[in-house]
C-alpha cells in the first residue's frame, strides 16, 4: 500500500518532487495518466501528473476534483499537492479543489526550494535574489505571473481565507499555536515563508506532529523536507538503473524551453565532443503550410547525426526576433503557440525512435516531457536517481522503449553544466 501521492501539475514538476522520496529508498513510480492510479500497490509513493498548468482555471479545478475523487477509494495516508517554485500555473484554485473533498483541515502552502534560489520572505517569493514578478519567469508567455506576494497571488485564484507564517514564528517553533488561531478565523490556507532548508524541516516536523490532516502544498523543496521527516519506512526495494542493451547508442536530448538557464545549458551541451544541435524554426512548426515539412526534415537530420555516432540536441531557434513573431502570430497566444511547438517537438521524438535506438533521453520543460512521452505511448515511469539537485533520473516502465533511461528537467533548474552532466551520467549506465 502507497504512503504517499503527490499530485502535480506538469511532468518536470512531478518528478522533480518525486526523486525526493525516490534518493531516500523510497519506491517511487511517476503516472502520466491519472487511470494508472491502479498501480498505486506497488510503489511507496505514487506520483500523478494532473497537467493542470497550461489549463483554465475552470478546467484545471475539474481535473484535480476528479482526482480527488481516487482519495477516497484509495486510502493515501499522507497527500502532496506539488506547486511550481516560480508558482505559475492554477495554485489556488487546485488547492480548493482537494479542500473541497472535506479530507484536510488545513493546507500548508510552502513553495520556497532554497537549495535552487528560490526563497520566501514575509509572504514576497524570491527568485535567484529577485522578487518573482521581476524574474525571467514572470515573464513566461504561458503562465505569466504579475505578483511576488504569495498570499496574494493565492487569493486572486481561491475562494478561502489565508494566513501568513512568518520566519520569526517559524523560528521560534511558535507554527502549531499560529495554525490553531488560523483555523478559528476558518483560514484554512496557511502560506509560510521559507529561507533555509533547516526553516522548512521546522515546519515539516511541526505540523507532522499537530494531529492535523493536512494537505501539503509546496515544490521539491518542501518535498525533500517531508521525505526528510516521513515517518513511514520503505517497503518496495528501489530500482536501479542500467543500459538497456549491451550496445552503446547516442543520447537524445530535446531542450525546447524559452528560459534563459536552459539556453546557457544547450550551450554548454554543445562544446562537448560528439554533440550536435538541431534547430528546429519555431514560426514553421506553427504554421499548418508548413510544419510538415519543418518536422520531416527535423527527423532527417536528426537520424543523420545519431547514424554518425553523435548525440543530437533538438532545440528551436530563439532569437529576439523569432520570439517577437511568434508573439504576433496569427492571433494565437502563448499558451496556444508553447502547446503546438511542444507537440511538434515531441512527434519528432517518436519518429526518430521508430527508426533509431538511441541509449537515453533528457528531456528539458514539463511541457516537452509530456508531450514526448505521449508520442511514444509512455504511461509510467519509475524515478531512480538524480542527475544532480533537482533533476531526476527515471527509467520508462511500459510500451517499447521499457527499460530506456530518461532524465526530465525542469526549464528553470539546474547551473549551467547540469545538461553536460545529464548526459555525462547517462553515458556511465553499465
Amino acid at each position: 500500500m502507497s504512503s504517499l501521492l503527490i499530485i502535480a501539475d506538469d511532468l518536470t514538476g512531478a518528478n522533480d518532487a518525486g526523486v525526493q522520496f525516490a534518493k531516500k529508498g523510497f519506491c517511487t513510480i511517476s503516472l502520466l495518466r491519472t487511470e494508472k492510479i491502479d498501480k498505486q500497490n506497488v510503489a511507496d509513493v505514487v506520483v500523478i501528473n494532473a497537467e493542470t498548468r497550461s489549463l483554465s482555471a475552470e478546467q484545471a479545478f475539474q481535473k484535480i476534483k476528479n482526482i480527488s475523487e481516487y482519495l477516497t477509494i484509495y486510502s493515501f495516508p499522507h497527500v502532496y499537492k506539488k506547486i511550481d517554485s516560480t508558482l505559475r500555473g492554477n495554485i489556488g484554485i487546485e488547492i480548493d479543489a482537494l479542500l473541497d473533498s472535506n479530507l484536510f483541515d488545513i493546507a500548508i502552502v510552502l513553495p520556497a526550494y532554497p537549495k535552487n534560489g528560490r526563497v520566501t520572505v514575509g509572504g514576497y517569493h524570491i527568485v535567484n535574489g529577485c522578487l518573482l514578478e521581476d524574474s525571467e519567469i514572470a515573464k513566461d508567455p504561458k503562465c505569466p505571473v504579475e505578483t511576488s506576494h504569495i498570499p496574494t497571488l493565492i487569493g486572486s485564484q481561491s475562494s478561502r481565507k489565508i494566513s501568513h507564517l512568518d520566519i520569526n514564528q517559524i523560528r521560534k517553533n511558535e507554527i502549531v499555536e499560529h495554525i490553531h488561531r488560523s483555523l478559528q478565523r476558518n483560514e484554512k490556507i496557511i502560506v509560510c515563508d521559507g529561507f533555509l532548508q533547516s526553516d522548512l524541516i521546522t515546519v515539516t516536523n511541526a505540523v507532522g506532529k499537530s494531529g492535523l490532516k493536512v494537505l501539503w502544498v509546496g515544490s521539491a523543496g518542501l518535498a525533500e523536507s517531508f521525505a526528510e521527516t516521513f515517518e513511514q519506512k520503505p517497503s518496495c526495494i528501489q530500482g536501479k538503473l542500467n543500459r538497456k542493451t549491451k550496445e552503446t547508442f547516442s543520447v537524445l536530448t530535446i531542450a525546447g524551453s524559452v528560459s534563459a538557464i536552459t539556453r546557457g545549458q544547450i550551450q554548454s551541451l554543445a562544446s562537448q565532443d560528439r554533440v550536435q544541435i538541431v534547430a528546429a524554426e519555431p514560426l514553421n512548426l506553427v504554421n499548418h503550410e508548413l510544419r510538415e515539412k519543418e518536422m520531416k526534415q527535423m527527423v532527417e537530420e536528426i537520424i543523420d547525426v545519431l547514424k554518425k555516432g553523435y548525440a543530437p540536441v533538438l532545440t528551436t531557434n530563439d532569437s529576439e526576433e523569432i520570439r517577437q513573431q511568434l508573439q504576433k502570430w496569427n492571433g494565437k497566444n502563448g499558451m496556444e503557440i508553447g502547446n503546438m511547438i511542444a507537440l511538434s517537438l515531441g512527434q519528432i521524438a517518436a519518429s526518430v525512435l521508430d527508426d533509431c535506438e538511441v541509449s537515453g533521453l533528457i528531456l528539458t520543460g514539463g511541457d516537452i516531457a509530456y508531450r514526448t512521452f505521449e508520442q511514444l505511448g509512455v504511461e509510467s515511469l519509475q524515478i531512480v536517481d538524480e542527475a544532480e539537485e533537482g533533476i531526476p533520473f527515471c527509467e520508462i516502465l511500459d510500451g517499447t522503449l521499457k527499460g530506456l533511461p530518461v532524465v526530465t528537467k525542469a526549464g528553470a533548474f539546474g547551473n549551467p553544466h547540469s545538461l553536460v552532466n545529464a548526459m555525462n551520467k547517462m553515458n556511465d549506465l553499465s
